[in-house]
């Protein structure tokens, strides 16, 4: 996974004042996704200034945070401060980003323009999708014009799923949509 970057494996990436663009992971497995980042088994990810700009992935168009199947041990962290997704595109979860059962902690982050296109009530997640991680979301936070509008998704800006706990201090909702309910967040 990770159309344009893979970190795993104890591994530690450190990326500041970088542009993660035009990248693709398009594979249809839920193992698959990240098409600009795909952080993944025990590693730690911490971006800074960074901008996702038109990544496409089957689940998490710009960033997955997340484990293989059957890895339920491993803790994989992320770190996002003063990053920006725009227009990236998922074919079923997390358009801007997809977060699977880790930690992370967003700061002054933006999502703008950028869709999930899952078909059922449990897709969705335009900007974001939250699967069980537990999320801290600070600092004048943006998220506007983000879709799951394609069958019943869910979640225009953000989708909550899966048991995840989502803290929100500090964030604008603003012109986010869903086909079926949440046109900010479910």
């Amino acid at each position: 996974g990770g159309g344009g970057i893979g970190n795993a494996w104890d591994s530690v990436t450190v990326a500041k004042d970088a542009i993660i663009e035009e990248n693709l992971a398009m594979q249809a497995d839920v193992g698959a996704g990240g098409g600009g980042f795909r952080n993944s088994e025990d590693a730690s990810s911490f971006l800074y200034n960074t901008v996702f700009r038109r990544n496409s992935a089957f689940i998490g168009g710009g960033l997955m945070n997340a484990m293989p199947r059957g890895k339920q041990f491993m803790q994989s962290n992320v770190v996002l401060e003063y990053v920006s997704f725009e227009h990236n595109f998922a074919d079923t979860d997390g358009g801007g980003a997809f977060l699977y059962s880790h930690p992370a902690r967003l700061s002054h982050v933006s999502f703008t323009n950028n869709s999930a296109t899952g078909t059922t009530a449990s897709n969705g997640g335009g900007a974001l999708m939250n699967s069980g991680s537990m999320i801290n979301i600070t600092g004048n936070s943006v998220f506007m014009g983000n879709t799951a509008v394609a069958g019943s998704g869910s979640g225009g800006a953000i989708l909550n799923s899966a048991g995840g706990i989502l803290r929100i201090n500090g964030a604008t909702f603003n012109g986010n949509s869903s086909s079926r309910a949440g046109g900010a967040i479910e």
